[in-house]
Parts: C-alpha cells; sequence; structure tokens
C-alpha cells in the first residue's frame, strides 16, 4: 500500500473504532469499561498477550541485541499534520516521513500517529505501562507500522505495529521542553469529541522528547491498548521520562475534559521482557532530581480500577 494511503488509514482508524465502539467501550464505567472489554470480549482483548503490563526490572533480561534505535525523520519538522479528539484521547496525524528501525527490530517501521494516556492530574497518575509498580503521570505513544505492509496485514502480523512508549514526569515550571508549550497550547482548539486541527507547526518528534536516553529501553511483544486490542505490537518503552510541567499536564484534563484515559495493566501470562545493555537494572522508587515523583499503586487502588471499569 502506498504510504500515505497506509498513513491516511491508520490515521482516522481511532476515530472510526471510537465511532463504531463509542458506546461499547469506555475507560470509566463497568457495564463498558477495561474489565467489560475482557469479559465480553471485544475484539482481541482477552488475550493471552495484552497491553500494558507492569515492568518489573527485578526480572527484566538483558538482550545484547536490542541496539541503539535509528530514528528516521525525528527531526523534521512541520510532520504533524492534525490534532484530533477522538473521545477516547487527543492524538496527532503524522504526514510520511518519520520511521524507526535497529534496536532488534525485525524491519523498518513508519510513524503514522501519536497519542496520550493520563489519569486525573499530576497527582493523579494515568501512565498505562507502570515501572516497578509505578505509575507516572501521562505516557506517549509514537505508533508505527512496518514498512510493506497494509494495515489490515499489520494487525494480524504479531510484529506489524511498533509502539515507542514513553513515561511523562511531573516537574514544577521551567526545564519543559519547548515542544510541549506549543502542542499544549492547541489543546483548547479541540475540546469536543471528533473535533480536528490542521497543523502547520515547525515543531519536530524530537522536539517533545528533549532529555530521554534512548538508548535505554525495555522491550516486550504485546498488544494495542485500546479495543480492538490486537496482538500485533512490539513494544519499545523507554526507561527515562520525558520531563514536563504539572501545569502543562493538567490541561489535558482541564481543557479536555478528559480524566483517567488509560488501561490497567495485565498480566504477563509467562511472557519475558527484556532491556537493553544500557539500562541500569537498580532503579530506586525515590524522586529523580527533586522532580515529583512516579506514584507507587497499591493493588488495592489497581483492583479497583480494574472493578470500576
Amino acid at each position: 500500500m502506498d504510504v500515505f494511503l497506509l498513513l491516511l488509514c491508520l490515521g482516522v482508524l481511532s476515530s472510526v473504532r471510537a465511532k463504531s465502539h463509542q458506546s461499547h467501550w469506555c475507560y470509566h464505567r463497568g457495564q463498558c469499561g477495561p474489565s467489560a472489554w475482557v469479559s465480553r470480549p471485544i475484539g482481541h482483548c482477552n488475550g493471552q498477550r495484552q497491553s500494558p503490563v507492569d515492568i518489573r526490572t527485578s526480572g527484566v533480561t538483558t538482550d545484547p541485541y536490542l541496539t541503539d534505535l535509528t530514528f528516521n525523520g525525528y527531526r523534521e519538522k512541520n510532520i504533524m499534520r492534525e490534532l484530533t479528539n477522538n473521545g477516547h484521547t487527543v492524538q496527532v496525524t503524522l504526514r510520511p516521513g518519520a520511521g524507526v528501525s535497529g534496536g532488534g527490530l525485525s524491519g523498518q517501521y513508519s510513524a503514522v500517529q501519536f497519542h496520550f494516556h493520563w489519569g486525573n492530574s499530576a497527582d493523579f497518575p494515568g501512565s498505562e505501562h507502570l515501572l516497578d509498580g509505578q505509575r507516572f503521570p501521562m505516557e506517549l505513544h509514537i505508533v508505527h507500522v512496518k514498512k510493506g505492509k497494509s494495515l489490515p496485514a499489520a494487525l494480524a502480523d504479531p510484529e506489524g505495529i511498533a509502539v515507542l512508549g514513553f513515561f511523562i514526569e511531573a516537574t514544577e515550571a521551567g526545564g519543559t521542553p519547548k515542544g510541549w508549550k506549543t502542542l499544549t497550547s492547541l489543546l483548547k482548539e479541540v475540546t469536543g469529541t471528533g473535533s480536528n486541527k490542521r497543523l502547520a507547526l515547525s515543531l519536530s518528534l524530537d522536539d517533545l522528547l528533549r532529555g530521554v536516553d534512548r538508548s535505554k529501553f525495555f522491550r516486550y511483544r504485546g498488544s494495542l491498548t485500546t479495543p480492538d486490542c490486537n496482538e500485533a505490537v512490539v513494544w519499545t518503552v523507554f526507561q527515562e521520562p520525558v520531563k514536563v510541567s504539572r501545569d502543562l499536564i493538567d490541561q489535558f484534563t482541564t481543557v479536555l475534559h478528559l480524566a483517567d484515559v488509560y488501561r490497567p495493566v495485565q498480566p504477563l501470562n509467562g511472557r519475558s521482557i527484556f532491556s537493553s545493555p544500557a539500562v541500569g537494572l537498580a532503579l530506586g522508587a525515590s524522586s529523580r532530581d527533586g522532580s515529583s515523583p512516579a506514584r507507587l499503586l497499591t493493588e488495592a487502588e489497581e483492583e479497583l480500577y480494574v472493578l470500576s471499569g
């Protein structure tokens, strides 16, 4: 499939699913929340290779083949095509030109969109993946499709989709990458479900990832984290978080009127999680450089979230 057409297809995928499943899945009500995705089930959400997961570094295996990733087009400005509120998250569709390869991936992947997951504020976190039981305020997912694959073929391939996951940690004012200020200033343009805004920004993907050592990452095989939960994803979750001021993080809730848009962690079911050699496995739970630490979620809180859907 032509890259542009593939981009277009995946760019509308979330909005199409949002419309088709609008009355069938949600994040907050028991009859359509995350527990119902599994019990009904919806798509593949009751599968054995689901995401997100809790990355427990004590059980991670270092893989020497997880060398540095190659990021193509991540420095390109004006790569962002459209900002959309699909009712479940806010998503940015990308123009052709960016991609990722290397780092143990089984080929080249084209970047097609990125989106976010968050809680109820910087103090009530909502990352999807956990790191040693800690949930961060937000998580950024950059979605890539394997080159040469149509979207249906990619969703049916265990390695058809490559998602890069970046934890987002709250800091006080100052030190936030400038690109985040630019991006969050546009949230007021997409406050309604289904609303979108065409973009013409001098902003690159690299601009959103300042300060992250991208040689340090975890790798496992999993799924999309929203219905239909296709088990087609090679996950790369980076150890170091992007640091964003808490006032900008809070805007995702206060401006968009969306909160707790994340799926609870899923069982590993025997899967292994690997790390790149650069990862330091002796992680502590203390705050990093004086910034607010990720919040440790108790088992009771996680169970309560699952039951409430």
